[in-house]
């Protein structure tokens, strides 16, 4: 174990709460390398002195190597790949949650109800009692393209919250987020609107004096466009794009529409871009300097998102275990089933590998555009030297007939 880990270990606590949600009711103690060496394979501080349930790295190779299909994927992957994925199943280190597959996975709004609620209102700045998941998929405008959202809930006061997860931020570039925001926006409008005239026609058949609102007994109920609620797009980017990096010390980035007079109007449409590499550099630098400093619930936050380094991860157990416990037990529930872990990061691979070819194949159509009006430009530089060159022989002729 090295120093840092050393110092690190010797920082936690060993109260009771955090002794229970540390180490499945065993003792954590600052001596970490005793555990260790009973509950790892490595040397190395891992994720397995803290939850046993993981499988060795072993077991895990034996299952693989058993089953044909299981042996010719992960086979078909490069060393880095494959031991990134046996670190994830044995506990090495964390996953990436940023992962697609992983994301929905652990925060599902069935299982995962009570941290999504707690990281949107964190996010948001607001209390989020309850969510209710809607459908994702839509489409959207007169062409039919589906729209696929990552995750969509409406919270308990009927706002509607879609969270984005990108591993390559260019993917979501502000139009495409204004374009999820709308459709967000005009499916509640369907919806509230739908709502308030089945419930009249639903008066209607049972008789307005029956009515078991009394607020709304003998009359008929109005849809208003004051029912429609605040829509938000959350998006989380692992790798962010040169704009944010423009603003080096933000790693949250808030929008709402705004006049230029001062006039406040509900406008419903609200944005959050988070740049995850932005926030671990601060992170990092944070830690290092004031390392035994806590670390608040929304730093907290984005380090789980972040980070699968098991000393963050011990970090975030010891100082929030009730809102990280949960999460990291489903975590390495999942990390248990190593032919659906497989299932998902193959798939993540894929995405990925997709998602970095149109990235190269946009990022060298720009390049050609960007050549094309160097080469525009210079093309009409030529055209008025031209000009100006055949200017000055018309001049020299006209000189060269006076004289003559």
């Amino acid at each position: 174990m090295t120093k840092k880990q050393a110092d690190f270990c010797e920082g936690i606590t060993t109260s009771p709460s955090g002794k229970e949600a540390l180490s499945c009711g065993k003792t954590f103690s600052p001596n970490a390398n005793k555990v260790l060496s009973s509950n790892s394979d490595s040397k190395y501080l891992t994720l397995r002195s803290v939850f046993p349930r993981y499988k060795d790295i072993g077991t895990v190779q034996r299952e693989i190597e058993a089953s044909p299909h299981l042996s010719s994927i992960f086979h078909s992957w490069d060393p880095f790949r494959q031991k990134e994925f046996l670190d994830f199943c044995c506990g090495n280190r964390g996953i990436r949650i940023l992962y697609d597959s992983f994301f929905k996975y652990v925060f599902d709004p069935d299982a995962g109800h009570k941290e999504l609620s707690r990281l949107i209102s964190i996010l948001l700045g607001q209390d989020v009692r309850s969510l209710r998941i809607l459908p994702n998929e839509s489409h959207l405008g007169s062409d039919y393209t589906l729209v696929i959202m990552d995750i969509i809930v409406e919270t308990s006061d009927g706002s509607v919250v879609n969270v984005e997860v990108q591993k390559i931020g260019y993917m979501f570039p502000g139009e495409r987020a204004a374009c999820y925001n709308a459709d967000l926006l005009l499916r509640q409008y369907q919806r509230v609107r739908k709502e308030y005239a089945s419930d009249n026609i639903s008066d209607n058949n049972a008789g307005k004096n029956q009515s078991s609102d009394p607020d709304r007994s003998g009359t008929e109920v109005k849809f208003n466009y004051k029912y429609i609620r605040p829509v938000f797009t959350i998006v989380f980017m692992e790798k962010s794009t040169k704009e944010f990096h423009r603003f080096p010390d933000n790693y949250i980035h808030a929008f709402r529409q705004t006049s230029d007079s001062g006039l406040e109007l509900n406008l419903l449409q609200n944005f959050l871009f988070v740049p995850l590499d932005i926030f671990k550099r601060h992170f990092t630098e944070r830690i290092t300097a004031v390392p035994q400093k806590p670390l608040t619930e929304k730093e907290a936050w984005l380090a789980f998102l972040s980070s699968d380094d098991p000393q963050v991860i011990l970090r975030l157990l010891e100082q929030y275990p009730d809102i990280f416990r949960p999460l990291y037990d489903r975590i390495c529930t999942m990390c248990r089933n190593t032919e659906e872990m497989m299932n998902m990061f193959s798939k993540e691979l894929s995405i990925l590998d997709k998602n970095t070819t149109i990235m190269m194949i946009e990022e060298q159509r720009e390049t050609i555009e960007q050549q094309n009006q160097v080469i525009e430009q210079k093309d009409e530089t030529i055209q008025q030297q031209n000009q100006e060159i055949e200017r000055l022989r018309k001049e020299l002729e006209e000189a060269r007939r006076a004289k003559a």
